[in-house]
């Protein structure tokens, strides 16, 4: 969501350029006059001034879509993520040798990398994800027993922060705008094997504290937060047993759109998107909200194209 609250803003693989279009997608002005054809990854800084373009054969750029400037990217910069102030990346590099392969800080063009951590073989077992509060820059995961994962936060300069239990595997996460809730998922034999939602503490401090089911299965990247304590998520209709391990099954299952109450839990289904044959068909992901709160937008993985829910 643009600046503005309401436009959107995106780059189109076909052109290969930036664009901003109004919520009824009848107006549309060209952003950048660059062209970058075929990325099939752009990753946006928070303040949506810059954006990390990822193409086929791993090339990367970062560009300033403000300046029209361009930053050519290592290729062995892989889980891309901005830092809250759009300022610096961290990112996994991925050497052709394990003792080539760590966890980095850099600058914004990818000047002045600093090694937060090695990863050795585990890379696999580090989520990037710089916390809005600014003071995590990944979770490392591991199993503690059978039925549970040990997550571990890491400060931008190497620290293990206090580590917390999972009821289950697969774990997957995101944080609210302000970083001081973390909302997850996982799956366990109790939720047959498919992911159920919970919400907790987000901070370096406290992370993993007030830990809540919130009895939702779907994925942190089907959800948005809302203002206060809102919590908005596209919930598949259904899903077959096992689906946290084969998340393919769920790709052709409609959504249903769901707001969560995360101070009382009560769940509301506010919305069942349907074509203009009336057919719900459509399976959500990046739901993005405008700033009114008037507008859902969300991306739906089936047809590749964005669509809105007016909720106002």
């Amino acid at each position: 969501v643009a600046n503005n609250g309401r436009d959107l803003i995106y780059y189109d693989p076909t052109t290969g350029q930036f664009y901003q279009i109004s919520p009824d997608g009848t107006s549309r002005k060209l952003l950048s006059s660059d062209t970058y054809p075929s990325a099939d990854k752009v990753t946006w800084s928070p303040q949506k001034d810059k954006a990390i373009l990822e193409f086929p054969d791993s090339s990367k750029i970062l560009y300033d879509v403000k300046s029209q400037r361009q930053y050519t990217l290592a290729p062995e910069m892989e889980d891309i993520n901005f830092s809250p102030a759009g300022d610096k990346l961290t990112f996994k590099f991925m050497g052709s040798d394990s003792s080539d392969q760590l966890l980095v800080v850099s600058n914004f063009d990818g000047s002045n990398a600093t090694t937060v951590t090695p990863l050795a073989d585990k890379a696999s077992q580090f989520e990037v994800n710089w916390s809005p509060a600014g003071n995590v820059v990944a979770l490392f995961t591991d199993a503690a027993n059978a039925d549970q994962q040990t997550v571990v936060p890491v400060g931008m300069l190497g620290e293990n922060f206090k580590s917390f239990n999972v009821p289950g595997r697969g774990f997957d996460s995101t944080y609210s705008p302000d970083g001081q809730l973390l909302l997850y998922s996982v799956f366990s034999k109790q939720t047959g094997y498919n992911p159920t939602l919970y919400i907790a503490n987000g901070t370096a401090t406290s992370m993993g504290t007030n830990n809540i089911n919130l009895d939702v299965q779907t994925w942190p990247e089907k959800c948005t937060f809302g203002t206060g304590t809102s919590l908005f998520c596209a919930v598949p209709q259904y899903l077959e047993q096992g689906t946290g391990l084969f998340t393919d099954l769920s790709k052709d299952i409609p959504d249903d759109i769901y707001r969560i109450d995360l101070s009382t839990g009560q769940k509301t289904k506010i919305a069942r998107p349907v074509d203009s044959n009336g057919i719900d068909q459509f399976s959500a992901s990046s739901l993005k909200l405008s700033s009114d709160e008037s507008i859902l937008y969300f991306f739906d993985k089936r047809s590749g194209q964005m669509q809105k829910i007016q909720l106002k």
